[in-house]
């Protein structure tokens, strides 16, 4: 998919969110990422695509917050 919209995988999943109204905050501490990360304003994922993305949410959280 992301060589699709000539992007990163990393970009296209923050685009996919970013659209969904989903705060990001990407981690980074290199320029080169920092950029990049910049750069998903400039494609829009087709209808299909956002679907698929969709479908990989189990609804399940690999983090606990019972311990906070």
């Amino acid at each position: 998919m992301a060589s699709k919209y000539d992007k990163t995988p990393a970009q296209v999943v923050l685009r996919f969110l970013i659209k969904q109204g989903i705060s990001v905050i990407p981690k980074t501490s290199k320029k080169t990422r920092m950029i990049e990360n910049f750069n998903v304003f400039d494609c829009s994922l087709s209808a299909e695509d956002r679907e698929i993305l969709s479908a990989l949410d189990t609804n399940k959280s690999s983090f606990s917050w019972t311990n906070y």
